[in-house]
């Protein structure tokens, strides 16, 4: 039986800048948990890290460490778990990741909560200090029978989602080190969401049905930060019930609750001119919203049930408002291109958002886009420091990762340019001017942090002319060949386009006999011999799908007595010709990326023209 009486929670930092690495708000699930065992008598306390520093002779003091990880703060979180059961602290993991990947936390942690955590850490304490077995907690996974060779890890299943959210008590901000005059105080005034984006975990972690607190409970909660100057509400919607939100404001401009406040909504609120009002009276400053994309085929990949239309309509009524704007996008989906990033950041500017945030598409588990890219075997790292959308970590489709990750940045720089700056600041605006000049500092922060990273992205893009060239074909070779009919038709016109807008003649090699795939690789050498020019590259047909292809291997492999390159090229499962594959291809002939992409795209164009003329 062991006593525990102090129990410390760490809500870990990321290693790497972001653009919420100036933002110091202490999420609500640490804070909330810290003040439901301080009810239950526990010494309680938590240091999250991007407030101040953890107090390590404070720590080695705790009887049981908590800590909450996101997918990227989770590495950090694990050194911290390591750390502490050296010390021989027992260790309790929660938060989105340890939630999702449990066997993996465990690899670290004594214990893990997944998803709610309030009753079944209580349930865990308790059965700790009287000896018993955790075996009937729901929530809750842990060793059983050792970390030796046979000890294994248990799943309880989880229990049904906390119905009265009332019940919970205040989270007492109080109890985080360090939170003091110039933080930012979080409310939260429910759980889930009613909607499903694919590359979101929210309705995974807490559920697709929305619950609420009361409002009488939020009036509570808002009163105790009446001396302040401002307060964010961390729904992941403020505003899905617009009656319920219309009767917040209003208690909070009867209330003589001054402060300012932000919120996430959707773009959707600006269709209620009566709510648009009560958030301004009530002291909106600002809302951030997910507008994700300008490119529809985007928005329906994510499932976002929005339209380029509406989101430029917000815009305007928002700042007719008053209300300030922080647009929030997802780049990198199966239908982005270079182009449409590039959209994104004219229509950006175009449509006056005040400050913004371009995020990669990121597999963080839990979500529908991580099955899927698994499934297809795109996500190319489980470096999870690098899982913050900062970061490309999965195959493209219409894109290379060093062009995804190269437009995000160029995005960036061309939002918060000195020009945009300037021109907030001529309009007397110090806040925006601030953080357009923040923008600046990140990506300028980010960009010299990680240049190994995009020189190795852009390594990649010269794999096959780097194979080649080891093989002793290093020579710019002008000439490849392409047997005819082991192509669909469409497949061989756009190689064809593709090539000779490189520069590169394409080769007839018209067999004599119907051959498979394989045979013509393994007759490449005497194939070759039959042409009179010399050429280095035998193009096929992969037997593989593109999805595999891009794991990481070379397209080109040696064939026949000349050493000869044979060039494998994968096409989607509609035969399609693949992106990513074309351009490690074009940079065998030419060290431009830009030029290669307009070469496939305008191939793309040749040969669904032809298409359509031939119907």
């Amino acid at each position: 039986m062991r006593p525990i009486r102090k129990i410390i929670f760490i809500e870990p930092k990321s290693e790497s800048p972001n653009v919420y690495s100036r933002v110091h708000i202490p999420r609500t699930g640490a804070v909330l948990l810290a003040t439901l065992l301080q009810r239950a008598g526990y010494e309680a306390k938590v240091y999250c890290e991007d407030v101040a520093p953890v107090d390590e002779r404070d720590l080695a003091t705790a009887d049981v460490v908590g800590i909450s990880s996101l997918t990227n703060t989770s590495p950090r979180g694990y050194d911290w778990a390591d750390r502490c059961r050296a010390a021989g602290i027992p260790v309790v993991m929660g938060g989105t990741h340890a939630s999702f990947r449990p066997g993996e936390a465990l690899g670290h942690a004594d214990f893990v909560v997944k998803g709610e955590g309030e009753g079944p850490l209580l349930d865990l304490l308790d059965a700790l200090k009287g000896g018993r077995s955790p075996l009937g907690i729901p929530n809750l996974s842990f060793w059983t029978g050792g970390r030796s060779g046979r000890g294994s890890h248990v799943h309880n299943p989880n229990r049904a989602f906390v119905g009265d959210l009332d019940a919970l008590p205040i989270p007492d901000f109080r109890l985080v080190h360090g939170w003091g005059e110039g933080c930012v105080a979080s409310i939260m005034t429910s759980r889930g969401c009613p909607y499903d984006c694919t590359f979101c975990s929210v309705t995974a972690m807490l559920g697709r049905g929305y619950r609420y607190t009361s409002v009488g409970r939020v009036i509570e909660e808002l009163s105790l930060y009446r001396d302040r100057d401002y307060v964010f509400f961390c729904d992941d919607n403020f505003a899905v019930n617009r009656r319920r939100t219309k009767e917040i404001l209003r208690r909070k401009i009867e209330e003589g609750l001054g402060m300012c406040w932000s919120a996430q909504v959707r773009s959707e609120v600006t269709d209620d001119l009566e709510l648009l009002e009560l958030m301004r009276e009530s002291l909106c400053f600002n809302v951030y919203v997910g507008f994700e994309s300008f490119n529809p085929r985007t928005l329906a990949l994510y499932n976002k049930r929005m339209e380029v239309e509406r989101i430029q309509r917000s815009m305007e009524v928002f700042h007719r408002h008053g209300i300030k704007v922080h647009g929030m996008f997802v780049v990198g989906s199966d239908a982005d291109d270079a182009e449409s990033v590039r959209t994104t950041v004219r229509l950006a500017k175009r449509f006056d958002i005040d400050t913004i945030q371009f995020m990669i598409l990121t597999p963080i588990p839990g979500t529908v886009l991580t099955e899927g890219l698994q499934a297809e075997a795109r996500i190319r790292t489980e470096n999870w420091g690098l899982f913050d959308g900062h970061y490309v970590t999965f195959e493209p489709r219409l894109l290379t990762p060093y062009e995804l990750q190269r437009e995000t940045l160029r995005a960036f720089r061309k939002f918060y340019s000195l020009g945009r700056v300037a021109a907030s600041a001529l309009h007397g605006d110090k806040w925006v001017t601030l953080l357009r000049l923040e923008g600046r500092r990140y990506v300028r922060e980010w960009s010299r942090r990680n240049r190994g990273f995009l020189r190795r992205l852009k390594e990649e893009l010269f794999r096959e002319a780097r194979f080649l060239a080891e093989a002793g074909l290093g020579r710019r070779t002008r000439r490849v060949a392409l047997p005819e009919g082991l192509l669909p038709r469409e497949a061989e016109r756009f190689v064809r386009a593709f090539f000779g807008r490189l520069g590169v003649k394409v080769i007839s090699l018209r067999l004599e006999a119907r051959e498979s795939v394989e045979e013509m690789a393994e007759r490449a050498g005497e194939a070759l011999a039959r042409l009179r020019q010399r050429v280095d590259l035998l193009i096929l047909p992969s037997l593989r799908p593109w999805k595999l292809s891009m794991a990481g291997e070379s397209l080109i492999e040696l064939a026949g007595d000349r050493a000869m390159g044979l060039l494998r090229l994968p096409l989607d499962e509609a035969g399609a010709p693949v992106y990513p594959a074309f351009a490690r291809v074009g940079m065998v002939f030419t060290r431009r990326i830009g030029k290669v992409s307009r070469a496939f795209r305008a191939a793309l164009e040749e040969t669904q023209k032809k298409l359509a003329a031939s119907r």
